[in-house]
């Protein structure tokens, strides 16, 4: 799976390094969750042409977890408008937001020294809350990647995280914000 030949790889760069919109990236920007959640409900039909009935239900899922992270972890700290971006193609979606970022959101409860947040969220349980065991969600969307044997590839704050066949990334991030594809 190649990223190479989409053709608005140029647009979603520079809305996520700069804010700069485009008609593309605004038919595409999601401004509050129930929009990104009816987008995301109407992608299920994309989703269910190109990917296996086992896996369906855990894509979606997994798309829905990191979506709804845009809203749940930037409220007061998007960097312009708020919202986020869901780009739905037959083989891959990407979302992203220009929040805080991984690192900001978690190192408000933990402190780590050799500064692998996003790796970290994806790997282990954080709570804000004790005792409550919270941070569960990309660590579902982790295992979902790794059981339906599709790959994902996220970027926040200079770190990245990869896991499976990962597609030809969008390069030169340079933002805060958190950038993920997820491909089948």
């Amino acid at each position: 799976m190649s990223l190479t030949g989409f053709q608005y790889i140029q647009d979603v760069q520079n809305w996520f390094n700069h804010g700069i919109e485009t008609k593309y990236i605004l038919d595409n920007l999601c401004e509050n969750r129930f929009v990104f959640n009816s987008r995301l409900s109407s992608f299920e039909n994309v989703l269910k042409k190109n990917t296996s009935e086992q896996c369906l239900y855990l894509t979606l899922a997994s798309i829905g977890e990191i979506g709804n992270n845009c809203f749940d972890h930037n409220l007061g700290h998007w960097q312009g408008k708020s919202g986020c971006l869901f780009i739905r193609e037959a083989q891959f979606c990407i979302v992203a937001d220009r929040g805080q970022g991984i690192r900001n959101s978690l190192s408000q409860v933990i402190r780590l020294e050799d500064k692998k947040y996003v790796d970290y969220a994806y790997t282990h349980v954080v709570s804000g809350r004790a005792p409550e065991r919270r941070g569960n969600g990309l660590k579902f969307v982790r295992k979902s990647v790794e059981n339906c044997q599709t790959s994902i590839f996220t970027f926040s704050d200079g770190e990245e995280f990869k896991l499976g066949s990962n597609p030809n990334i969008i390069s030169n991030l340079n933002n805060q914000g958190v950038l993920t594809i997820l491909s089948w």
